[in-house]
């Protein structure tokens, strides 16, 4: 469906000359992403919405788009399994997210939580099967430490306030991390 939607959407920027047909492939490639990242986006807040739980959705969708963009990892190999991933971890995350919130959360503990799995991000970033520079990885490893300390800071802010907003970012950067793990393990094999 997306992979459709792109091609036709690219097929008429071609016909009228907004995209050279030498740029189509290229085209087609960004407006699936942009068709993927708005269904996933859409069915996140809808499934939210739906739970009384759309503070959750949107630090999911905020914390997998600026995070998970820098460091990699698993990636689905058709845009259904990806959409249906998005939503399960959605799901999975929002389910210990209100468990977690019954338990009282020693901020220290989780402050500690949350700097391991920094660390871990910042030595692992970026997880990709395709050759990157070395200026590249430094600069995906930067960014995805950054938005983690921006994400951590935050979370440790509501906790108090918002715990299941606050454990939402945790949980969605340690998904990123587990996402990483995944990845290096498809890298593993792929040298194989």
């Amino acid at each position: 469906m997306i992979e459709n939607s792109a091609r036709k959407l690219t097929d008429r920027f071609v016909k009228k000359h907004i995209v050279e047909v030498s740029d189509a492939e290229i085209c087609q490639y960004g407006l699936e992403v942009i068709l993927s990242t708005g269904v996933n986006f859409l069915n996140v807040i809808l499934i939210g919405f739906l739970l009384g739980k759309t503070g959750t959705a949107f630090c999911y969708f905020l914390v997998l788009a600026t995070v998970r963009t820098q460091t990699g990892g698993y990636h689905a190999d058709t845009y259904c399994k990806c959409e249906l991933l998005y939503v399960v971890v959605y799901l999975l995350l929002l389910l210990c997210s209100c468990q977690f919130e019954k338990i009282v959360i020693n901020p220290v503990i989780y402050a500690l939580a949350l700097i391991i799995n920094t660390l871990f991000i910042g030595r692992n970033a970026p997880v990709t099967k395709k050759e990157i520079s070395d200026e590249q990885k430094r600069r995906g490893k930067k960014r995805a430490v950054a938005g983690c300390l921006i994400w951590n800071g935050m979370s440790l802010g509501i906790l108090h306030y918002y715990p299941t907003e606050a454990l939402m970012i945790g949980d969605s950067l340690l998904a990123v991390s587990l996402f990483m793990v995944i990845g290096k393990g498809g890298e593993k094999k792929d040298e194989k």
